[in-house]
């Protein structure tokens, strides 16, 4: 008797594999709301990223300068500084009464919805419609990737990002390229890198994606500087681009492209303090244009909603600076590849009759 070729799980046992994986998704939920978010709610300590925020906005309301560049800044120092842009601190502003106990649950609040919206894009891109089983299983598939319990941990930003770009490719998926711009516009008012995505959505989108997003930046914009005044929005980049531009040596940067740095270190250059030299900014600065470039190219015959996630992928790791946090948006990838692979089909996750809507 000849064996077979290939090797398959029984029905049986991948529903039970099923079963089990809904009832820890729906663990991991009940985790969250009964242990973590009480534990959130009480947390009065400082070491976090929701302190730099908070700082950031008593400084503006107090009229100080709220960036504060190093002084000869290298990769060697971690930056823990506010270097986000004047529209940030619009988003900040509505809350500048609050204690640090209230505004650092407000701010919760925001992050925890955000990784449910990102979840939620997940599921709906992986299989194609809205249930809840698919979006409690993204969010526990989300929850044990690298960097992104640190993230909601730390009150970090991030979650809002990766909700962004994930409201972006589950409109793609719909068909809704115009919506695909306006979740993209609102990120590059936080951060520079979705300008990739955006650019190439409003070029495919047409007219209506291309004033959305503009309706988007401009009001964004325009609340930034008048919430953050002139003097202080006229040094955001000033004292950001240094650091943006050199990345970091700090064993929590995972960065591709300074790789190439690292490496040339660890060979005998015994970098030590101080600004990088011009040679190894500008290979860096190289690398992350380079990267989201060479991924238009490459990706030019593929759909859109696919081209989108590389370029985020792209843009995110090969700039000097890429937290673990960041790590999180790659997951539009795998969720891409699942739908096309037709992976939930014919699973308990996927109807007979999927929405198209969004």
């Amino acid at each position: 008797m000849r064996a077979s070729s290939s090797f398959s799980f029984s029905p049986s046992f991948k529903r039970l594999l099923r079963r089990v994986f809904v009832w820890l998704s729906v663990f991991h939920l009940a985790f969250q709301l009964a242990w973590w978010v009480p534990e959130q709610w009480s947390r009065n300590d400082q070491n976090r990223d929701v302190t730099i925020y908070y700082a950031a906005l008593q400084r503006l309301e107090r009229g100080e300068a709220v960036y504060q560049p190093y002084e000869n800044y290298g990769p060697h120092i971690l930056p823990d500084r506010f270097f986000y842009p004047p529209p940030f601190l619009a988003l900040l502003w509505p809350l500048r009464d609050l204690s640090f106990l209230w505004f650092s649950r407000l701010w919760y609040g925001l992050v925890l919805a955000a990784f449910w919206i990102f979840a939620a894009c997940l599921a709906r891109i992986a299989t194609g419609r809205w249930s809840w089983k698919s979006v409690l299983g993204a969010g526990l598939v989300l929850q044990l990737t690298p960097g992104a319990a640190v993230a909601v941990a730390f009150g970090n930003f991030e979650p809002v990002m990766w909700a962004c770009y994930g409201l972006s490719v589950a409109a793609l998926v719909c068909s809704r390229q115009a919506r695909a711009a306006l979740p993209l516009a609102f990120a590059v008012l936080m951060k520079l890198h979705p300008l990739w995505a955006l650019s190439l959505v409003c070029f495919k989108g047409g007219r209506r994606a291309v004033w959305g997003a503009a309706l988007v930046l401009v009001s964004g914009i325009a609340l930034g500087m008048g919430a953050s005044g002139w003097e202080n929005g006229s040094q955001w980049w000033a004292a950001t681009s240094p650091v943006v531009s050199q990345g970091n040596f700090y064993g929590g940067n995972l960065s591709l492209s300074f790789l190439g740095v690292r490496l040339v270190d660890w060979l005998g250059w015994n970098y030590e303090t101080g600004p990088l030299p011009p040679l190894f900014r500008g290979y860096l600065a190289l690398m992350s244009l380079g990267a989201p470039l060479l991924t238009l190219y490459f990706s030019r015959f593929k759909p859109l909603e696919w081209r989108v996630a590389l370029l985020a992928a792209a843009t995110i790791l090969f700039a000097p600076l890429c937290w673990g946090m960041y790590l999180p948006t790659l997951l539009l990838i795998p969720a891409l590849w699942l739908r096309d692979a037709g992976v939930f089909r014919a699973s308990e996750f996927q109807s007979s009759k999927s929405s198209s809507s969004f």
